[in-house]
């Protein structure tokens, strides 16, 4: 009974993970070195700083597709947990 609420909290919590942009930008601008840096960060400052549009454009991409590839695989495993608990 608890594992659905388990996946729901990871899930949400994983997906929040990849917004980390603003506090990490605020906090420590990415540094010491690229230590903080995140995936977001990292496509904004390849699109801003090395005004390198496309190949940002392909991160922002990459992650689309990686975070609903991981958002679909938890989804399929409730609902078969929900079928099976039926």
């Amino acid at each position: 009974m608890l594992l659905p609420v388990s996946l729901t909290v990871v899930l949400i919590r994983g997906l929040e993970a990849f917004k980390l942009f603003d506090i990490v930008v605020v906090m420590t601008g990415g540094g010491p070195g690229t230590a903080t840096e995140t995936v977001t960060m990292y496509a904004y400052l390849v699109a801003m700083k090395n005004g390198n549009l496309g190949y940002a454009s392909a991160i922002a991409y990459a992650l689309l597709i990686m975070v609903t590839i991981i958002t679909l695989f938890f989804l399929n495993s409730l609902r078969r947990r929900a079928a099976a608990a039926e």
